[in-house]
């Protein structure tokens, strides 16, 4: 197992710990080990603890883990735990897994969520009576 931290090793509530299982070093996992670790730069600004952790050398972690595919990325610090799985390529994808994206814009989604199903309930109320005053 390889630990990276950037830092020192002071774990603090404010840390995030991932767990990256891959299988030996082969392109996939080179490419995603760099992604995290760009990923936790740029966007936890280094808050990070990364364990990395090569299922060759310890495959019964595949099973304690439930890792069916490589490279897979587990959040464990701070809850909810999370899994991805992939070479973390997608950023926006990684934002939304990790509900990192700011509290702006999911505030904005859930208004446009309530908003269209609000919308759509009148819609279909407004239909259906619609019809019922048509059959009298």
């Amino acid at each position: 197992m390889i630990s990276w931290t950037r830092g020192g090793e002071v774990r603090s509530p404010d840390t995030w710990e991932f767990e990256l299982y891959i299988i030996d070093q082969t392109r996939r996992s080179t490419f995603a080990q760099e992604n995290l670790r760009l990923f936790c730069d740029v966007y936890l600004d280094g808050k990070c603890r990364i364990k990395v952790i090569d299922l060759l050398k310890h495959p019964e972690l595949a099973f304690e883990n439930m890792i069916c595919v490589t490279p897979t990325l587990i959040k464990r610090r701070p809850s909810p735990e999370r899994m991805l799985v992939g070479d973390l390529s997608d950023t926006n994808k990684v934002l939304e897994c990790l509900d990192l994206r700011s509290p702006e814009k999911r505030s904005r989604e859930k208004m446009s969520a309530m908003e269209r199903a609000y919308d759509g309930g009148l819609s279909k109320q407004g239909a259906s009576k619609r019809r019922h005053e048509q059959r009298m």
